[in-house]
């Protein structure tokens, strides 16, 4: 899943026509809904990236579409359930805001830029469709929120050990999406990565011009969750963000230790690290908790509603 930030569309009372209630919260909102299939929600009009079409898919199937495509079907089914509710709000809420996709598509599936999808029809495993469909109807119609309105639940694969906050990442504070300590290190292939690289081939790839093989290349500055937020390359001062994007690493959760025109990178986990980690939720339902603990575990303060359709 994507950093993309999008800023929510407040709707008016004027257009109460056609709406959905979530149950027992203050916040109403409007979509389309799909009348022939009983029970699939409203439909929610997907752009693929690769084929440039725009298509509207039940918001069920697309949920189980995305969890298809965005985590393990092997993964414990409270974790699931857990990504099934991001995936849903996650989707609602970018059909609550202005659309910048093409046939103005509410989201796409390009996960660099909103949520992957698959055509659960177009997989050939059965057993791994069905417990994802398990999962999705198990939380049917359930949302997140914070005071009333759909939370904008990011998550990704591995955080590491610790989640990243939002103002630290995007520089724009969210107060359901903070820093919270993670079990995934226990479970995931991701807790330890380690890449070499040459001086020079670090520079070119951030388009420094430099003939030294010997620039020096340190963190010089690290976020509030331990992440590297700033590079130093020679006398160049890159962002993390930046330095992760050139060398395609894992994370900005890294240390670098130099030797000579030798670098060595070590990253721990994999993705942005803001909201749930896919791999922190499965050792938390591995150690009994529910998908609702998993979630307000990684979303301070929100709470967990259902859409009356």
């Amino acid at each position: 899943m994507s950093i993309w930030w999008v800023k929510r569309k407040r709707l008016s009372k004027a257009a109460l026509i056609a709406l959905m209630i979530i149950i027992a919260c203050t916040a109403v909102f409007i979509l389309r809904k799909n009348s022939e299939i009983p029970g699939s929600g409203p439909e929610i009009k997907v752009y693929f990236h690769r084929s440039k079409q725009v298509k509207a898919i039940p918001l069920e199937k697309y949920v189980i579409g995305v969890v298809l495509a965005e985590m393990p079907a092997s993964f414990e089914i409270e974790a699931l359930k857990a990504q099934a509710v991001c995936a849903r709000s996650y989707a609602l809420a970018q059909a609550y805001s202005p659309s910048d996709h093409p046939g103005r598509a509410h989201v796409c599936d390009d996960p660099n830029h909103c949520q992957a999808y698959v055509d659960p029809e177009k997989v050939s495993n059965a057993r791994r469709v069905i417990r994802i469909e398990r999962a999705v109807k198990a939380t049917r119609g359930q949302v997140l929120t914070y005071r009333g309105e759909l939370a904008v639940p990011y998550y990704h694969s591995c955080c590491g050990g610790r989640t990243a906050s939002a103002s630290e990442i995007w520089n724009r504070s969210v107060p359901y999406l903070t820093s919270v300590t993670c079990p995934c290190p226990d479970i995931s292939p991701h807790r330890l990565k380690q890449f070499t690289f040459d001086v020079k081939q670090i520079a070119d790839q951030l388009k420094i011009r430099t003939s030294s093989r010997l620039l020096k290349i340190e963190v010089a500055e690290r976020s509030a969750s331990g992440r590297a937020s700033k590079i130093r390359i020679g006398s160049y001062l890159v962002t993390g963000a930046a330095f992760r994007r050139a060398l395609n690493l894992p994370s900005t959760f890294l240390t670098i230790t130099q030797q000579g025109s030798k670098v060595t990178v070590r990253c721990r986990g994999y993705g942005h690290g803001v909201g749930l980690c896919q791999y922190g939720a499965n050792r938390l339902a591995q150690e009994g908790y529910s998908y609702q603990s998993i979630l307000f575990h990684y979303y301070h303060g929100t709470e967990l509603c259902r859409l009356a359709y």
